[in-house]
């Protein structure tokens, strides 16, 4: 995918948004984002330390701790 086009606000499709009634509490709006927040952290924990975490949590490690 090295020569892929990546796609531009001006080439995507229009987006419809629908809210739906419901009588439970709100949930779910933004984890998607939560999921690469590890990966991202461990990678910047190497680039700065040179030490690749593969696993977690982190203070198994000794990078943080309550």
């Amino acid at each position: 995918f090295n020569a892929y086009r990546q796609i531009r606000m001006s080439d995507a499709p229009p987006v419809e948004v629908h809210l739906m009634p419901s009588l439970e509490s709100p949930g779910g709006v933004g984890e998607t984002g939560a999921v690469p927040v590890a990966a991202a952290l461990v990678n910047a924990l190497h680039a700065a330390s040179n030490a690749r975490v593969r696993r977690l949590p982190l203070s198994r490690s000794g990078y943080y701790t309550v």
